[in-house]
């Protein structure tokens, strides 16, 4: 048997079937990933549950759940095409929250192949290392784990950044069109537009100034219009128009405005802790910088597209020290760019002689055992154990999670035992998504994100506040006439008001299980 011509064969049949390969593998990593009957996130109750009513009922206009915040008055469903989107899959079980679980996984596996077929179009050797790179990044694969939009929004960036850089004006419209529709980041396609634009011109007057383009020259201005025109188009074509415009006003403001330091948010907003950065990110980003280092000695041959590449990763790197959650798209550059940077280094670079050179300077008995062994226990060993340390941690974090029934008994009764549009004080704002996907019967105080009770009156938020933190000696007076409260739901894992609560005779305990307690307001 010729082993060598059968190697090659089966290399070719790899390449060949190498998107749908890492598509399937990439679906069967991230259903695994995927814990029985537990969400990560609590935001999942909340989009399985804006999803089933979209079904439904239709568009939902109006949020008078969460009666002190933006919400009430300015509300819109900023990721409706994602739920458009994930709609049938929610459908096919009988259990919506497992149906979200496996449209997840599918959406996952789609980001990382966005990202390989990115790498193979761009013809980066050795595309299979970013495959390895991106699944020893346990933030990563957290992210794209969780049920929300993010999982589809990081591979349309990617897919958005390959339309940009290629000039598919034509596609770049409605896929600007598409992504409004879908994600509420679509001003990321305007900034990585621009990044191009100005490092391609920057790049060709510097290197050739007779024949360099102009910045506003035809090819920029269509492919910004293209852009601008597909995002202006989804935005007034959206059911919410448009209220969707104050409403994104508030989001892009939460992206720039440390409101960490104001009010208590989700801690994907907060920044990294600064000793577990480069760990959870050890090789893609170690690889990312030794190519970094390379690229400054051949920084004058580069392509205007790993220029790009590498200014972008550069911003996600930045905006990641800002907020933890933007690891789900620092990750993705770091390879994007480190594959770039590789790809011209062989081109530019003859490796073979580079390699042949550092064999006739190190001693052949220290070359041989030393380098050739080290890269062998790497690549065989190192390699494996990195990766089975990602999924391990992923697997971990995501088997902690929320189970589906939580709040269900606590939910369900006060539906059954409450007046319609009563309302309920809660004393845990981050559990609204799991009260409100088993009881949309009652309404609520707060709930989703903080920002915007604060926003709606930071009065009334510096007082919830106070109450459920048990700082406040007598609340009832706040909680009956300010808030207007029926009941008082105290979360038993957020239980500081509880002795205060049990000593007060106006606060009358209705119900009691293992998650809360239900106080009566008299």
């Amino acid at each position: 048997m010729n082993f060598g011509k059968l190697f090659k064969q089966s290399g070719f049949f790899l390449n060949k079937a190498a998107i749908p390969l890492v598509f399937v593998v990439s679906l069967l990593l991230f259903t695994f990933l995927q814990a029985p009957n537990k969400l990560a996130d609590p935001d999942s109750f909340y989009h399985t549950k804006l999803t089933v009513m979209l079904r439904d009922y239709g568009v939902v206009r109006e949020f008078p759940w969460t009666q002190e915040s933006l919400y009430k008055n300015i509300f819109i469903d900023h990721h409706l095409g994602y739920h458009i989107i994930i709609l049938p899959f929610l459908s096919l079980f009988n259990n919506s929250l497992l149906g979200l679980q496996f449209i997840t996984a599918l959406l996952a596996a789609f980001t990382i192949t966005s990202i390989v077929w990115c790498l193979k179009k761009w013809q980066v050797p050795y595309w299979g290392i970013g495959v390895l790179l991106l699944l020893t990044s346990s933030p990563l694969l957290f992210r794209l784990s969780l049920g929300k939009a993010p999982s589809l929004g990081v591979g349309l960036a990617v897919i958005g950044y390959y339309l940009i850089s290629e000039r598919k004006n034509n596609w770049l419209f409605w896929f600007a069109w598409f992504y409004a529709w879908v994600y509420s980041a679509w001003l990321m396609l305007v900034v990585m537009a621009g990044v191009i634009i100005i490092s391609d011109w920057v790049i060709e007057k510097w290197r050739d100034k007779k024949t360099s383009s102009n910045l506003l020259g035809k090819k920029n201005i269509i492919t910004m219009a293209s852009i601008l025109g597909g995002l202006v188009l989804g935005i007034t074509t959206n059911p919410y128009f448009p209220i969707n415009i104050k409403y994104l006003l508030q989001i892009f403001k939460m992206a720039l405005v440390p409101y960490y330091k104001i009010v208590g948010i989700g801690t994907e907003w907060y920044p990294p802790v600064a000793v577990d950065f480069p760990a959870h990110t050890a090789y893609p980003l170690l690889v990312w910088l030794l190519l970094t280092m390379v690229g400054v000695f051949i920084w004058r041959k580069i392509s205007k597209l790993t220029v790009s590449a590498w200014l972008i990763t550069i911003l996600w790197l930045v905006y990641t020290f800002r907020a933890r959650r933007q690891v789900e798209y620092l990750v993705p550059w770091f390879i994007l760019s480190s594959g770039l940077l590789a790809r011209d280094w062989l081109i530019i670079s003859n490796i073979k002689i580079w390699w042949d050179q550092i064999k006739n300077f190190i001693p052949k008995f220290v070359f041989v055992p030393i380098v050739k062994y080290s890269l062998f226990i790497y690549l065989i060993i190192l390699v494996p154990v990195e990766l089975g340390r990602g999924i391990v941690k992923t697997k971990t974090n995501l088997d902690s999670g929320i189970n589906h029934n939580y709040f269900k008994t606590t939910g369900e009764w006060l539906k059954n035992n409450t007046e319609a549009r009563s309302i309920v004080f809660q004393s845990n704002w981050g559990s609204f998504p799991e009260l409100w996907y088993y009881n949309d019967q009652n309404w609520y105080l707060t709930g989703l994100d903080q920002t915007f009770m604060y926003e709606y009156s930071a009065d009334k938020y510096k007082l919830w506040q106070e109450i459920v933190d048990g700082k406040k000696a007598d609340f009832y007076n706040e909680v009956k006439n300010i808030f207007k409260a029926d009941y008082y739901l105290l979360e038993k894992k957020s239980a500081a008001a509880l002795g205060r609560l049990n000593r007060d005779t106006r606060f009358i305990k209705v119900h009691q299980n293992e998650e809360a307690i239900i106080y009566k307001v008299e």
